[in-house]
Parts: structure tokens; C-alpha cells; sequence
């Protein structure tokens, strides 16, 4: 913190012969100049930082030095989630301090992942390296939507937070357009690895400006039974109410098929799984379009990886490994990549 004052006397800012007078000015600086670092700069003084110009890789101990100091990361709720490096591990506690420090009280407990997505309710191993208390449980809000939720055992990425609201829009915007020629009571989504809610919520929340206007009623579920959990929760948070949004606890698989079983005549299948959800496209095999009333044929929203496009042809070489993907789980061959299928699909 700085604070800066002057001193000032009686005789205004002139001297007593009419001329301008320079005065005096103290600036106080903080105890501690550690108040005043960064994340960035503490942790540049206190690791071993490799220099640009020399180039050198190890100190003068034999010890490896940092390539890249790790002052970034990913906020939820009050929880600091770090992906540190190898090199940086000797580190981590010291790096935990830093950033609770730098950010409190907005930020109370900093994580470190230590293992990759491995099991299938998408959750990942991670250790705690600094907390003000050591409650991962917390609120978040997103796109004017609240959400609670235990971030050691479900899945919450803050950075998806924009592919949310883009997904919503256009569910919103196409169901619109779809109830104007309906004229049907709602329009139906079925959202299957529904998680805490991302895309159901603000669906079908009261709160939300097109829930008069433009009435949805969603499916959702989801296969960890903690993700179902504090679905239920953020439902009754965002004034999601039973007619507008079903709750389910189910295998993806089992959800599909169920829905068509009970012939919801949903328009739009939300499939969020990105390491496996085109291969979940197999449960789609064998669909009965007789079972619903208007026999339509919904659009399935597949969210999977891929690579990273640098060019026009790198894009659409992997536009059609993905699309080639999901042939392979619908058992037809040709039928998307082809130049007749790809106008039906669309790569973001």
C-alpha cells in the first residue's frame, strides 16, 4: 500500500512574494514490500528462474531451472486449481502461499492436479497446497445462474463457462423458432451427462428471460451420484421447478434409451462426455421414431476433443476424423464425412 501526503501551511500554494512554491512530498511505503509483489514477481524471487539471455538450463547447485513460472490459474468459487509442471513441484507449497496470500479472501484453498481424468464421473486427483479452510464445497455463479457444488468429486471447468452460454443461446433461439410454427407447450431437451447443471439450469430456470416466452422442458442427468446430488440442489437454487426439469441418475446409455422408450419427443440431445461422447452416439442405433407424437428427428449436440486446428486444411482434416468417429458408433460409414453429410454437421 502507498500513501502519499504533503505538507501545507497557512499561506495557501504562493510564497509570500506572489511566487509559485514547491513543497515538500512524503510517500510512505508498507512495512513489508512483499504487499506490493505480484504472484508473479514473489514467486520470480524465490524460484529459480531460467535467464532468457544466458540460457542456461540448471543453477549453480545442479538443480533444473524454471522455464516457466507458474503464477497462473484456473478459478472456482474460491478454489485456485494449478497444473504444475514437474520442475515447479519442489515448489508447490511455496507457490500455494503465494497465490492464497495474493488473492485473498476471494481465493481460500489452492489445488494442485496430480493425475489425469481417468474414471467416469470425470472427476481428477488433486492435492491441496495452501488453504484458508479446507472446504471445497462452494458457490459459483454463471451466465445469472447459481451453482453449489464438492469440486474433488465432480466435474466444473470455469473456462467452459462460454461454450455454456453459447449452448444455451442457440437451444433457446432454435426452440423458439420451432414453438412460433409448433405451437406446441415446450420445447424438449434431453441433456445426457448432465453434471451439476451447466446447461439444464439456465435452461429452465424461472429466472431466466426467456422462460415465459420461449418454455423448455428439460431431461437431464447424469451418472455420478453426487453430480445428480447437487443437480437436485441447483435446481431448487435457480428456481428450477419438477415441471420443467426431470432428474435423472443413470448410465448415458440407459438415459437414451429410456427417453425413447417413453417416447419423449425431445429436439435436442445435449451430449457433453468430450474424451467419449461420439462413442455413446451407438445408443441411438435402432431409434424408434414411431414412439413420439411429431416422429421428429432431434439434433444431438456431441462435445468431444480434438486437436488443435493452425490452418484451413488442418481444420478440416480433423472436422472429419471427429465426424468419422461418430459414423463408426452409428454404424454408417460415409454418412457424415461425406460432402452431403458434413452440411448437416458443424465443427466449433
Amino acid at each position: 500500500m502507498i500513501e502519499s501526503s504533503a505538507e501545507e501551511d497557512s499561506s495557501g500554494s504562493t510564497s509570500p512574494n506572489g511566487k509559485p512554491e514547491i513543497r515538500p512530498s512524503y510517500i510512505r511505503l508498507s512495512a513489508s514490500p512483499y504487499s506490493l509483489l505480484s504472484v508473479d514477481q514473489v514467486l520470480r524471487r524465490i524460484m529459480p528462474c531460467q535467464n532468457d539471455d544466458s540460457g542456461d538450463a540448471i543453477n549453480d547447485n545442479g538443480n533444473p531451472l524454471i522455464e516457466e513460472i507458474p503464477s497462473s490459474f484456473e478459478v472456482a468459487g474460491h478454489v485456485a486449481h494449478v497444473n504444475l509442471r514437474e520442475e515447479s513441484l519442489p515448489y508447490k507449497y511455496l507457490i500455494g502461499k503465494a497465490i492464497l496470500e495474493k488473492n485473498k479472501p476471494k481465493i481460500r484453498v489452492v489445488v494442485n492436479k496430480i493425475g489425469n481424468i481417468e474414471n467416469e464421473f470425470r472427476t481428477f486427483p488433486m492435492e491441496i497446497l495452501r488453504a484458508k479452510d479446507w472446504i471445497l464445497i462452494y458457490g459459483t455463479e454463471e451466465h445469472g445462474c447459481r451453482f453449489k457444488l464438492d469440486f474433488a468429486k465432480v466435474y466444473w471447468n470455469s473456462r467452459l463457462s462460454g461454450e455454456h452460454e453459447y449452448l444455451v443461446k442457440q437451444i433457446v433461439s432454435s426452440a423458439h423458432e420451432e414453438l412460433l410454427v409448433t405451437k406446441e407447450r415446450h420445447c424438449i431437451v434431453a441433456d445426457v451427462m448432465g453434471g451439476v447443471g451447466p446447461f439444464a439450469v439456465p435452461l429452465t430456470s424461472a429466472n431466466a428471460s426467456h422462460y415465459h416466452t420461449t418454455p423448455i422442458l428439460c431431461h437431464a442427468n447424469d451418472l455420478n451420484p453426487i453430480s445428480y446430488h447437487y443437480l437436485q440442489a441447483n435446481a431448487k437454487l435457480n428456481r428450477c421447478f419438477s415441471d420443467r426439469l426431470v432428474k435423472y441418475n443413470l448410465d448415458g446409455r440407459a438415459f437414451i434409451h429410456k427417453m425413447n422408450e417413453e417416447g419423449v419427443d425431445a429436439s435436442h440431445f445435449i451430449m457433453n462426455l468430450p474424451a467419449s461422447a461420439p462413442e455413446f452416439l451407438d445408443a441411438f442405433k435402432g431409434w424408434n421414431f414411431e414412439s413420439t407424437s411429431s416422429k421428429k428427428i432431434p439434433t444431438i449436440h456431441v462435445h468431444c476433443f480434438g486437436e488443435k486446428a493452425r490452418g484451413p486444411e488442418e481444420k478440416s482434416r480433423i472436422h472429419t476424423q471427429v465426424l468419422q468417429r461418430c459414423e463408426r458408433a452409428l454404424g454408417c460409414p460415409g454418412s457424415l464425412s461425406e460432402p452431403e453429410g458434413r452440411q448437416k454437421t458443424r465443427l466449433k
